[in-house]
């Protein structure tokens, strides 16, 4: 199968049951004008049908006595008093004592990417994904690069209302196989990623997700159940590190990842590696450790260049070194993990997947183009030694 091409070209009509091209999917969903009726034809007018309530909140803890509802979703753990919000304004407590979901059924991003700009390496190579991000985040990065839509109260980012079923049923009617939240967190949601997941495979779509998995153990469980794929970000891998980041902690999102992995997903973990922060090769080494032990040592690991987004960009943060990257990737393989990825550098070597029994290239990736060298994605082995290759292929 040497140089048979896999990307936007003949691997996605290899796949047309996994993977089709879906362009110009979103328009139809983000506000697309309804025809007009013909010349002389009458529209009777109908009355606007009233919103649906918002769900209420599936992770409220029974009302204290002081009268506030705890949120027992995430690690902030906030108790929420009547007529405020938690800390990632996604969730508010009611006038009527219910704490209810702001952010169900709004997306505020939906787009038609090629499954590896969201670091999935082991899932459907070359396919396109239709990703989708609802407002707010229970995460205050300071280098999210979508901190337009994450960043800002839920009624105050731009969304369209697309009920989880309709979402679904028109990635379904395009043909599309994969539907995957990204660009904000599904915590800010997480009753509307779950509903998308479930109604995604019903209709034999994969649903996946990237999250920084800032969970408590029970929702990242019932989360990561109904997933395809999961991608977690580790930000860092210390404590006071995580804090300077993204106002969060390291040891829930360590605890999230060995909830995901009771679960049958599919686990890839992607590091951000930022100058100064978070690049320091011996505390990587402990990382990588940690992950080959309790995540498993056939878990992908993706290191990714830092380019300054959002608040770096003020703090004139450098970009990373790719050579740094290099090491680290390195660091990987002596932990003991078997696939370990350079991002955001296009055409290092380290894109491509490499064999862990003999070291032939399986899969060669220079930016969005990919390509098959020694494997076979039908039975997922390398071609060359016969080894099986851990992903999900089709």
């Amino acid at each position: 199968m040497s140089g048979r091409q896999f990307g936007r070209r003949q691997f996605i009509d290899r796949v047309a049951k996994t993977g089709v091209a879906l362009a110009g999917l979103a328009s139809p969903l983000l506000g697309q004008e309804a025809p007009k009726p013909a010349e002389g034809e009458t529209k009777p007018a109908e009355p606007p049908a009233p919103p649906p309530p918002p769900p209420g909140a599936r992770y409220a803890l029974p009302t204290a006595a002081t009268g506030e509802i705890p949120c027992g979703l995430c690690p902030h753990g906030c108790k929420i008093k009547k007529g405020t919000r938690g800390k990632c304004q996604a969730y508010a407590h009611t006038a009527e004592g219910k704490l209810e979901s702001l952010g169900y059924g709004k997306v505020a991003k939906l787009k038609v990417e090629q499954i590896e700009t969201d670091h999935f390496f082991h899932v459907l190579p070359g396919a396109q994904a239709v990703f989708y991000g609802a407002p707010t985040c229970n995460l205050h990065c300071s280098y999210c690069s979508e901190w337009r839509i994450s960043q800002f109260p839920a009624e105050k980012v731009p969304t369209q209302p697309i009920e989880p079923k309709a979402l679904v049923d028109h990635v379904a009617a395009q043909g599309g196989k994969l539907l995957g939240c990204t660009y904000t967190d599904p915590a800010a949601a997480i009753e509307y990623a779950i509903d998308v997941a479930l109604a995604a495979r019903e209709r034999g779509l994969y649903p996946i997700t990237h999250t920084g998995a800032y969970l408590t153990p029970g929702p990242m469980k019932d989360y990561a159940s109904v997933l395809t794929a999961l991608n977690v970000d580790l930000k860092a891998y210390a404590e006071t590190t995580y804090k300077t980041l993204c106002e969060g902690s390291l040891q829930p999102v360590l605890d999230a990842i060995k909830a995901a992995r009771e679960t049958p997903v599919w686990l890839e973990i992607t590091c951000l590696m930022v100058p100064g922060y978070n690049n320091t090769l011996s505390v990587v080494k402990d990382m990588c450790k940690w992950i080959a032990e309790n995540a498993g040592p056939a878990t992908p690991v993706h290191f990714i260049r830092f380019f300054p987004e959002y608040k770096h960009r003020q703090y004139q943060t450098a970009s990373t070194d790719p050579v740094q990257l290099k090491s680290f990737r390195e660091a990987a393989y002596e932990a003991g993990l078997l696939f370990a990825y350079v991002g955001n550098v296009p055409g290092d070597f380290g894109e491509s997947t490499l064999c862990p029994k003999c070291s032939e290239m399986l899969i060669r990736r220079v930016g969005t183009n990919v390509s098959a060298v020694s494997f076979d994605p039908h039975r997922g082995l390398c071609t060359h030694c016969g080894v099986q290759i851990p992903g999900i292929w089709e």
